[in-house]
């Protein structure tokens, strides 16, 4: 006897990026994505690079990661979107204009096809170090039809 457990689609089996930052970005806006123009890897082309979002290709299990490098003298709000809401706050200081500060992170996202998870700026006027310190990465742990969260 034979058991279908999972089906997968041809193509949509691996999906992930790896993108860094380049240039420091200056006085970003609130809610403006920040754009991780240097990408690595994109295997399944989710992560554009111009909008500094990440689309879901497939539904399934995402796990993300990212670090972010604070601009000498300068704090970053920032924040981790899914589709317009927010998921989890990254804070970065860079203390009397002589040290840096990171803040990394990884999450664990169900996302259905075409979902958008972004790193986005939660304060005005925020400062933040390139020279591919700051990075944001990702891969498809599992397709998955439906959501199987337990909330409660």
């Amino acid at each position: 006897m034979i058991y279908v457990l999972y089906r997968r689609h041809a193509g949509t089996d691996i999906v992930a990026f790896f993108a860094s930052l380049t240039n420091n970005l200056q006085n970003l806006g609130v809610g403006e994505n920040v754009k991780f123009d240097h990408v690595i890897t994109n295997i399944g082309a989710a992560y554009n690079p111009h909008a500094g979002a990440f689309f879901a290709p497939v539904s399934g299990t995402y796990v993300f990661m990212s670090t972010l490098l604070a601009y000498y003298g300068h704090n970053g709000h920032f924040q981790v979107v899914h589709n317009g809401n927010m998921v989890c706050n990254l804070y970065v200081a860079g203390a009397a204009g002589i040290t840096h500060d990171t803040s990394a992170g990884s999450f664990v996202l169900y996302l259905e096809k075409v979902d958008m998870v972004t790193i986005q700026n939660s304060d005005s006027g925020e400062w933040l170090s390139g020279s591919h310190y700051s990075f944001f990465s990702g891969f498809l742990l599992k397709e998955m039809e439906h959501n199987p969260s337990v909330v409660g």
